[in-house]
């Protein structure tokens, strides 16, 4: 069995979020397994919201916290959450994001580098938030959403999921 979670902007937190939490006691016991069935081996994520600091999309982490924004905003921001059981991470944004901050992923790769974690990452110089495969299959009925210097993602993440796959 091979887990990998992946998820864009706010769900890119929450799969950040279970790939730092996975081994906590109570999520095994939540849901009546044990923690290393639990285990991802991979994440995924692609223009995600990692921080609630400096540079948070305040929007996710008030939606997501409510009144207990202070009580749990460094619980939940992903950069400060980082330990030795956080799966490698493929992860990538534009640094042209309107929406969230592209040094939300520059923290994340710091954080990661730190604890050894293996990391493949991909910063592209234009793009708005949203873009998904940036190309004609994602894009809006006004045709919004086609950036051709992104969309050689899914090229790179083929490529790493390969010597993953092959492991």
């Amino acid at each position: 069995r091979k887990l990998q979670l992946w998820d864009f902007s706010a769900g890119g937190h929450l799969a950040a979020s279970y790939s730092i939490k996975w081994n906590e006691n109570w999520v095994a016991e939540k849901l009546g397994v044990s923690s290393e069935e639990l285990r991802p081996d991979r994440m995924i994520l692609c223009y995600p919201v990692i921080t609630s600091g400096e540079f948070a999309h305040n929007g996710s982490f008030e939606c997501l916290l409510g009144d207990k924004y202070d009580e749990l905003k460094d619980e939940l921001s992903i950069e400060k959450n980082i330990n030795k059981d956080t799966p490698a991470c493929f992860v990538w944004h534009t640094k042209t994001d309107n929406c969230v901050p592209y040094e939300n992923t520059l923290m994340l790769i710091d954080s990661l580098k730190e604890k050894n974690i293996p990391v493949e990452s991909h910063i592209f110089d234009k793009g708005d938030h949203g873009l998904s495969l940036a190309n004609k299959v994602s894009m809006d009925k006004n045709k919004w959403g086609i950036e051709e210097s992104v969309q050689v993602w899914t090229d790179y993440l083929e490529k790493w999921l390969d010597v993953w796959r092959n492991e």
